[in-house]
């Protein structure tokens, strides 16, 4: 369906029209992780499906930063689960208390952005911007680069590009760069500048084209042209589980006003199961229940509910407790809105 939607403003003549299309950027990051530096090969394994490998025990010992899992993951409680499990150590590095935080044998505290410097590129427009420290780190906070510095030195690490200063690291990145016609200077001067951006007519394809019959889906077996591909599950409705607009990811819950537990269903749906706007209802299927105010809203269709992903029941449960932990077959990437469930008044 995204391939589908990704094509439509070639149908009319536009080279691009959606951010995924092509990405803002090409900084290295093979520098950035100091993949010349390591000495075996590289593991990576797909977040999705963190319950599953932990559960498995192909993992013993979780290190979270930037992350908070106990939310956002699907299949919430196999997570608990297994984050449960003596045999699994967990190290969370973070600013707030989390529900991850929770769970951790060890808790160590994190700079925000007034303590620490940075750059940042935005996904939705072409400038990048400079972030300096307002104040120095308070009590003993440490930012994700001087607490990677510190776990190096304890493990006697002596290759020198683990210990590189910041500002160094910023300046032979943007040094690096194809898209940077500024300095480092001249960007800490004015605060942001803006990215030169490829040509529009360039495409990041095989061919160089834009691509309706896609040659890397070929090469992987897949259909190189988009199709329909019907998803049935073994409850009757289809759960959306979106973000809001005034949250990012599971960020600032803390400052926003708080979200009612509710879940929008259709009149007709509601109707079938008898009930009424504001009553208590129980959404389940094989991986848990939640239990919500049901919202009748003429804007969900018939078959479908919605509430926001990091909603929790009156019971402190995550809706995230019944999305499923699949993958796609293009990214890897996660199935959340092909979850299934059913709804019925709680009594």
């Amino acid at each position: 369906m995204v391939r589908a939607i990704c094509l439509l403003p070639a149908l009319i003549g536009l080279h691009r029209g959606y951010i995924y299309c092509n990405g803002v950027g090409d900084f290295d990051l093979d520098y950035l992780s100091g993949k010349n530096l390591r000495k075996i090969p590289e593991r990576k394994i797909n977040m999705v499906q963190l319950g599953r490998l932990l559960k498995n025990g192909e993992i013993k010992m979780i290190f979270v930063y930037g992350a908070n899992p106990l939310i956002t993951l699907p299949n919430q409680n196999l997570v608990r689960e297994v984050f449960q499990q003596e045999d699994i150590f967990i190290v969370v590095h973070d600013i707030f208390k989390t529900e991850t935080a929770d769970y951790a044998d060890i808790l160590l505290p994190a700079t925000t952005f007034f303590e620490t410097f940075d750059i940042h590129v935005s996904y939705w427009h072409e400038y990048i911007s400079i972030n300096e420290k307002a104040i120095e780190p308070m009590g003993e906070a440490k930012s994700n680069v001087e607490l990677f510095k510190d776990l190096a030195r304890y493990m006697g690490l002596r290759e020198k590009e683990l210990y590189e200063d910041e500002w160094e690291i910023v300046r032979n990145l943007l040094a690096k760069s194809k898209m940077v016609n500024f300095t480092l200077e001249e960007l800490k001067s004015k605060g942001f500048a803006k990215l030169k951006t490829f040509p529009k007519d360039e495409y990041q394809t095989p061919s160089g084209k834009i691509e309706f019959y896609s040659q890397k889906a070929e090469q992987r077996g897949l259909n190189p042209l988009p199709e329909h591909v019907e998803i049935k599950g073994n409850y009757p409705i289809c759960l959306l589980t979106p973000r809001h607009r005034d949250i990012l990811g599971s960020q600032f819950r803390n400052v926003m006003p708080s979200f009612k537990p509710v879940i929008e269903i259709n009149a007709e749906d509601a109707a079938e199961r008898n009930i009424n706007d504001g009553d208590t209802v129980i959404i389940y299927n094989d991986l848990g229940e939640v239990i919500l105010r049901a919202k009748i809203s003429d804007r969900i269709p018939k078959g479908v509910a919605l509430t926001y992903f990091f909603i929790k029941d009156i019971e402190d449960k995550c809706i995230n407790t019944l999305t499923i932990d699949e993958t796609q077959v293009y990214g890897g990437c996660s199935t959340f809105n092909s979850t299934f469930v059913e709804i019925k008044k709680q009594n």
